[in-house]
């Protein structure tokens, strides 16, 4: 995963269970995270899944049917 280190990374969803352990791991690996999540009360998002790394990412409450706002978050994105 050298390829990641320094690398900008989105997770859409990044605050359910896949996308925050992908997110700690991505952040091991010296990735820069930005987790996008509307926290839809059916998905299992919650903050509290990534409050170990909260410091690390940065998060943005939109969801990804918002075609305005993803497009302005994947700007500058590797992944």
């Amino acid at each position: 995963m050298k390829k990641i280190f320094g690398s900008n990374v989105l997770i859409t969803g990044g605050l359910g269970l896949i996308g925050s352990n992908l997110a700690r791991q991505l952040i091991l690996e010296g990735a820069n995270v930005t987790i996008c999540d509307n926290l839809s009360s059916t998905c299992g998002g919650n903050k509290f899944n990534i409050s170990d790394i909260l410091s690390k990412v940065k998060i943005h409450y939109v969801d990804i049917r918002d075609k305005l706002e993803i497009e302005k978050l994947i700007l500058g994105k590797d992944y």
